[in-house]
């Protein structure tokens, strides 16, 4: 599993605990998709906007679940879920191959791009581990050349849309989503923009279009929680 499906980037210095009242609506919805149905892309995406948020405590148990042996998640998922156990004191429970040198996941991410220079799944992935290694400028850089490669592609605009709220340039998030043509008819993309938009504190573009999308139906109800929520959460 990448960037494809794991969801996206990540991560502040510290993990100051916060009470739950305090965590991101996101965070909310990554962990009680995990609880509902334990999988791992509900896993990854939990571990994920945990380390985003700079909360990983709240990630601990999604993260025992990706580096299990048993595990199905790919060497770079289970490496980021065991960076998240190693920093909330549970480093004892990471598997023995996984207790090498922290630049790891960006040098097997650097070798696929070597390998397929022109995969914008491949870039995306080195921009996460690079950002999960705190190289927020080279993970940029990577995330550019993603764009370059796929610039319409729902799971890089939505990888390169965290890595710019990571980064604390909301509005550039915010642009991104705005004025692609993708996101007038991807009900993925549209929830991200409204979700960006309040970051940005711009009003959303894609409010009306998404609230149409919703009660003339027609399109599978799993395909349209996400935007459901972003309006759920714009609107209170």
């Amino acid at each position: 599993m990448s960037s494809v499906t794991s969801g996206d980037l990540a991560l502040p210095k510290k993990t100051n605990k916060k009470p739950a009242s305090d965590l991101s609506p996101e965070l909310k919805k990554r962990l009680e998709s995990w609880r509902r149905d334990p999988n791992i892309l509900t896993a990854a995406e939990a571990v994920e906007t945990a380390i985003v948020d700079g909360v990983e405590h709240e990630a601990v148990r999604p993260a025992r679940s990706l580096v299990m042996q048993n595990s199905a998640a790919t060497a770079l998922v289970r490496r980021q879920a065991a960076t998240v156990l190693r920093r909330t004191g549970h480093g004892d429970e990471v598997p023995v191959d996984f207790q090498n040198t922290p630049d790891f996941p960006i040098k097997i991410a650097r070798s696929r791009t070597r390998q397929f220079p022109r995969d914008a799944f491949a870039w995306a992935d080195l921009a996460r581990a690079l950002v999960i290694e705190r190289k927020d400028f080279d993970s940029q850089r990577a995330m550019a050349i993603a764009l370059q490669l796929a610039p319409n592609n729902r799971h890089v605009l939505r990888a390169a849309t965290r890595l710019f709220v990571h980064v604390d340039d909301a509005e550039r998030a915010h642009d991104l989503l705005k004025k692609n043509a993708a996101t007038k008819h991807d009900p993925w993309l549209m929830a991200g923009e409204i979700a960006v938009s309040a970051l940005a504190e711009r009003k959303p573009a894609f409010f009306k279009t998404g609230s149409k999308l919703i009660d003339e139906g027609g399109i599978a109800p799993r395909q349209l929680s996400e935007l459901a929520a972003a309006i759920t959460e714009d609107s209170s």
